[in-house]
């Protein structure tokens, strides 16, 4: 109502803060995305084995490639002493897809993903969906388990697991549900997963 553009973006410290950005234009037909690579910047994505994924609609590791990358890291005076370490490539730890139209939508952490049954699943996104659900929830595990945590005991746990299934199509019986009082964070609001049992 005022005539100003919203721009969006999306960046890490190791590439000078910007890496991509979502016009105005698409922001409700692009809902969620990053965008794309600033003037200067691309991106790519990458499987588990290093190997580009060329494909639409595929979670793979989110790569940046710009002259914004920084060199590397620099933990005492000696190392301001190396070449460059990153070559202009940044992998992002942040696992992502591309829609068919080249627009990136970021669906978690790569530390943050779990393989049940040959399946990768982003425990970030898990968390996404079932909050279309739950109040609030965090969701841990290993390749054998995944874990909801939740406050909201007005669903009982079949119902839960019933709504992750229909979303996965990974069999019920690696998932549970638990439920506490309060979602553990710290002082700055971040959630504390290593608190949470998966055992």
């Amino acid at each position: 109502s005022r005539g100003v553009k919203f721009f969006l973006m999306y960046g890490q410290t190791e590439a000078t803060a910007r890496m991509s950005y979502l016009d105005p234009q698409y922001s409700i037909t692009k809902l969620g995305s990053i965008g794309k690579g600033i003037p200067g910047g691309t991106f790519f994505l990458v499987d588990d084995d290093g190997k580009v994924i060329e494909g639409t609609n595929e979670v793979g590791e989110l790569v940046y490639e710009g002259a914004n990358v920084s060199l590397g890291y620099a933990e005492c005076v000696d190392d301001l002493m190396k070449d460059d370490e990153n070559h202009g490539c940044l992998h992002t730890g942040d696992l992502a897809y591309r829609d068919k139209d080249g627009f990136y939508f970021i669906v978690g952490r790569k530390k943050r993903f779990l393989k049940l049954f040959g399946n990768r699943i982003s425990l970030d996104y898990v968390e996404t969906f079932l909050k279309e659900k739950l109040k609030e929830c965090v969701c841990v595990g290993d390749d054998s388990k995944l874990i909801i945590y939740t406050t909201d005991i007005d669903y009982v746990e079949n119902e839960i697991i019933d709504f992750i299934v229909a979303r996965t199509k990974i069999v019920r019986t690696v998932f549970s549900v638990r439920y506490i009082n309060e979602i553990p964070h710290s002082e700055s609001g971040k959630i504390l997963y290593k608190k949470l049992n998966i055992d």
